[in-house]
């Protein structure tokens, strides 16, 4: 994705900006990713988690709660990527249960050795375009 996601008035009401990952790994493994969101304006990601197989896609939403006054100056968004073993990323689809349970493993350790570098990031900052601010 970009470096940055826009939302565009009215902020009386629901904003929603979209983005699109796809797994474009060199090594063609699936992918499990998480969508954080460093706010606490009741901003959410649907989907906020998920996997995508070599060459797959997902759009995300991200929505912005309907704000009362002039919108903050922004929020960030945190994109992180895994890679899926082989073995996990094989499991029958009708299977979820089994799957969520290992990807939620390999999550665990990733985000507890922070020195393997297992985790990949992106920061996207979030803006609220008001009338004259610039696209």
């Amino acid at each position: 994705p970009a470096d940055h996601l826009d939302f565009r008035p009215p902020f009386t009401a629901v904003s929603t900006a979209s983005l699109s990952l796809t797994n474009t790994h060199p090594s063609d493994q699936t992918l499990a990713f998480k969508i954080k969101i460093k706010s606490s304006m009741g901003h959410a990601a649907k989907p906020n988690a998920g996997v995508l197989g070599p060459g797959a896609s997902a759009k995300i939403q991200i929505s912005s709660k309907p704000l009362p006054t002039n919108p903050p100056a922004g929020f960030k968004v945190l994109i992180q990527a895994i890679l899926v073993p082989d073995h996990v990323a094989r499991i029958p689809a009708g299977d979820s249960a089994a799957c969520d349970a290992h990807i939620a493993k390999l999550w665990a350790v990733a985000e507890s050795d922070k020195d393997a570098k297992l985790v990949a990031e992106k920061k996207l900052r979030c803006r609220y375009l008001v009338a004259g601010s610039a696209s």
